[in-house]
């Protein structure tokens, strides 16, 4: 049987059809047992929809057309005269401009955008590692065990901070995958409630601000600095979860 963290940067290939027989069935085999895996493969299918239903489509150019014609041996399409053009089409096309603007709109506010797909990924990664009682692949207290332990896993080196004086213990680490990339997941516990934090590598140093999402009984922290972005997802009171993101160095949020 397949496990989530196997399944999941296969997902995508899966809902286009690109795999070969034996990995669709084993994926699809791992799809009936998991609920987190079904929720984001419907994501991927509903995103897949809207794209083919919603997005524009453009007519090749008559250059291109000919050119095309040519090389599989048919003839260039006729000429239109288009001085003899009637006004009325005139009108057609000027609604048709419009028409088309409106869908690329409702297109653009129908994809979610990067930050949505995160949150989908950081929240679906945090209730299957708790299903799973999967909670880290290494379990230390000590930031300089858990902070070795990815070297050769990622492609950098994530930072870890023992937050344990402040009363939120580090538990350890685990790999995992947001948007099909492997990050590094960071386990941090509150009495009860454990916290994940996802980190990788901020795209060309970006500095994002706080942001704040409630999103299937957990709340989403995120934020980036000039090195790393993070997400912190928990099911913990969101007071306390934001007192934890500020002892990682998390800017204090907007009001």
């Amino acid at each position: 049987m397949m496990r989530c963290e196997t399944t999941v940067p296969l997902l995508d290939a899966y809902v286009d059809a690109e795999l070969e027989r034996a990995e669709a069935r084993a994926v699809e085999a791992h799809l009936t047992e998991c609920a987190a895996c079904r929720e984001d493969e419907q994501r991927l299918r509903a995103l897949r929809d809207a794209v083919r239903s919603k997005a524009e489509h453009h007519r090749a150019p008559a250059g291109l057309r000919a050119a095309i014609a040519a090389q599989i041996g048919h003839s260039a399409p006729p000429r239109v005269d288009r001085r003899a053009r009637p006004q009325w089409l005139g009108y057609a096309l000027a609604a048709g401009l419009a028409a088309a603007f409106a869908s690329s709109i409702t297109f653009q506010l129908a994809v979610p955008s990067a930050y949505e797909l995160a949150v989908t990924d950081v929240v679906s990664s945090h209730a299957r590692s708790l299903l799973a009682q999967q909670i880290v692949e290494v379990t230390s207290s000590d930031q300089h065990t858990v902070k070795p332990w990815f070297n050769g896993r990622l492609d950098f080196t994530p930072p870890v901070k023992d937050t344990g004086a402040e009363g939120f213990p580090l538990v350890g680490g685990r790999i995992d995958y947001v948007r099909g990339q492997p990050v590094a997941g960071l386990v941090y516990k509150r009495r009860q409630h454990y916290i994940d934090v996802y980190v990788w590598p901020s795209e060309r140093g970006g500095v994002s601000a706080f942001r704040e999402t409630a999103r299937r009984g957990f709340t989403v922290l995120s934020w980036s600095d000039r090195a790393f972005t993070y997400y912190a997802v928990s099911d913990l009171d969101p007071t306390e979860l934001r007192e934890f993101a500020a002892h990682l160095g998390a800017p204090a949020p907007s009001t």
